[in-house]
């Protein structure tokens, strides 16, 4: 390496421009409603390969009414507007989006994605469909769980009460929402989940017994396990992902998650910094660039 020593600031932190501007950071993520402002201020913008997606999850270990009914899941979604919710969280930088992985990934389906009914949103079918289940949402105060500076949090907060639920919002840093969602007492969050390198790491927290599934709501489903075993089984790339597929399938049908949109994550790079460059996901180790190629001026 041709740096004497990197340091790395392992803090949650909202908004690193203010580091970048003052010098403290020479490289950090940024949000992407700041790309634009840090860009014109000399800084170079660099994306991950890989996208990341936003979604909402349902409890599904341990669901309670009215979201052990999935006909009511089914009806929260309609009130969900992907186009508005990429938007307002990504910007002009998002792809509203019903799957886990993005437009020209081997493994995402056009025809899916152009077929999906909750493309456009139907706020008065939502209504009725809570109606016709005989729900009362004003019966209903939901346990959300949310991320300090969540973006999407407040737009599906915002959902709900206009179908008439209460909501409790709990807002939590990176390891509390984690260990929130892993007692399994709450009902719904929206989050997200930054580029994977193998398609097996976006399916196998789907699983029954999956690492680190309470994002997906713990989902219990033997018929799901057993597609994304098919998936991995095969050695034929086609048959995987035509598995994969059917999972994901399975997935949606059963309203455990809900896909809303790809979004790169982007960097900001000093100018004081040369020949960085960003890979597919977070990592910045990597025999083709990254830190190892890395230089940096000494004034």
């Amino acid at each position: 390496p041709y740096l004497d020593a990197i340091e790395f600031d392992v803090r949650e932190v909202a908004d690193a421009t203010i580091a970048l501007r003052a010098g403290d950071y020479q490289l950090a993520s940024i949000p992407l409603s700041k790309v634009e402002t840090i860009k014109n201020e000399g800084f170079e913008i660099a994306f991950q390969g890989g996208t990341g997606w936003d979604f909402i999850s349902f409890n599904n270990r341990n669901p309670r009414p009215p979201f052990d009914n999935v006909k009511v899941r089914e009806a929260v979604m309609w009130a969900v507007d992907r186009a508005e919710f990429n938007t307002i969280m990504n910007g002009s930088y998002g792809t509203p989006g019903n799957q886990p992985v993005g437009a020209g990934n081997f493994f995402f389906d056009e025809e899916l994605a152009a077929n999906d009914p909750h493309n456009v949103a139907d706020l008065a079918k939502a209504k009725q469909m809570l109606a016709d289940e005989g729900v009362n949402p004003a019966d209903y105060t939901l346990y959300m769980v949310s991320t300090v500076g969540s973006r999407s949090g407040p737009l599906m907060s915002q959902v709900l009460r206009n179908l008439g639920f209460g909501v409790d919002v709990r807002e939590y840093d990176d390891l509390g929402y984690q260990r929130a969602l892993s007692e399994y007492d709450w009902d719904i969050f929206p989050g997200g989940s930054g580029a994977r390198n193998d398609i097996f790491l976006r399916y196998v927290r789907l699983m029954s017994d999956g690492p680190n599934p309470g994002l997906w709501g713990g989902i219990q489903d033997p018929e799901l396990d057993a597609l994304i075993n098919k998936a991995i089984s095969t050695a034929d790339l086609d048959e995987s992902r035509s598995f994969y597929l059917q999972a994901w399938k399975r997935v949606m049908d059963n309203y455990y998650t809900f896909g809303i949109s790809q979004k790169p994550s982007a960097y900001a790079i000093s100018p004081k910094v040369h020949d960085m460059t960003i890979g597919f996901n977070t990592s910045a180790h990597r025999v083709d660039g990254g830190l190892a190629f890395a230089w940096m001026d000494q004034q």
